[in-house]
């Protein structure tokens, strides 16, 4: 069953292109939509707080706007007018319907078998062209689901271009920073100590580049919050993965740096 939040109706009567709407009813039942700026979030990137504009049947009169974008048929046009007008008005009258919900994700499966019993011969046109924020949310699903994707193939592309760079660099230096390591070994340095000191050495190499683009991309989001209502949530999925792959490069870059630097080093223990 659909959670819904309110539950609202209003006659209409169409004739030709244009469908007519009772002022009344808008006075007693204003219509609602959200306006510029509806939303607000906590600082974990969670909706907490969604604002409505209330539209009474005087300010519908004047601009119908607000309820265009409701109609079956965009080409439509829409007035509102008083009692005696909606009278006159020789059309049969019609029911609109209108309804929220409290999470249009948890209930995705319910709006898309309503739309299925509505329009089963055309379900997929219809469910991102029929009026009201359902189709709103499944196109923008479409729209940030191509930029989630781009933004995942580039973001690995980046991070194996940045992790490769380190590693070939670090490697490239192996056979000149060998005469170091055997005069430690000369010195008596032990293995496990050398092993260390590689491991710290490479670690402070891959770690600043990292935290720099750590930080890069934390202020970078800042320019898609016009984009993203929580540009922040869920981010720290993104900087899980980044991080595995970005230990798994370093692991491997000290393994081939120790076969380069420690064969050749014999320390007694």
């Amino acid at each position: 069953d659909l959670n819904t939040e309110k539950k609202v109706s209003y006659v209409q009567k169409q004739r030709g292109n244009t469908v007519y709407y009772l002022k009344d009813e808008f006075n007693k039942k204003p219509f609602q939509k959200t306006d510029n700026k509806w939303v607000k979030e906590d600082s974990k990137g969670k909706n907490v707080n969604i604002s409505y504009k209330n539209y009474d049947g005087n300010k519908l009169q004047k601009d119908p706007s607000a309820l265009y974008s409701y109609q079956q048929d965009f080409e439509n046009d829409v007035k509102v007018v008083s009692g005696d007008e909606f009278k006159k008005i020789q059309a049969p009258r019609q029911e609109l319907y209108l309804f929220r919900i409290k999470d249009i994700k948890h209930n995705k499966s319910d709006l898309d078998q309503i739309v299925k019993t509505a329009y089963p011969k055309n379900y997929q046109k219809m469910r991102t062209e029929i009026p009201g924020e359902y189709s709103s949310y499944l196109a923008a699903l479409e729209i940030f689901g191509g930029f989630e994707f781009m933004g995942f193939f580039l973001g690995i592309a980046f991070l194996a271009m940045l992790a490769s760079c380190l590693m070939f660099k670090i490697l490239s230096g192996a056979n000149s920073d060998k005469h170091r390591y055997e005069m430690l070994n000369k010195l008596g340095v032990r293995s496990k100590v050398l092993r260390r000191s590689i491991s710290r050495e490479i670690m402070v190499l891959y770690a600043l580049p990292g935290i720099l683009g750590i930080v890069h991309v934390l202020f970078g989001l800042q320019l898609f919050k016009t984009l993203l209502l929580a540009p922040y949530r869920g981010i720290w999925l993104p900087f899980l993965i980044f991080i595995v792959l970005y230990l798994i490069y370093y692991l491997i870059t000290v393994k081939l740096y120790e076969r380069f630097v420690l064969p050749d080093v014999k320390i007694d223990n």
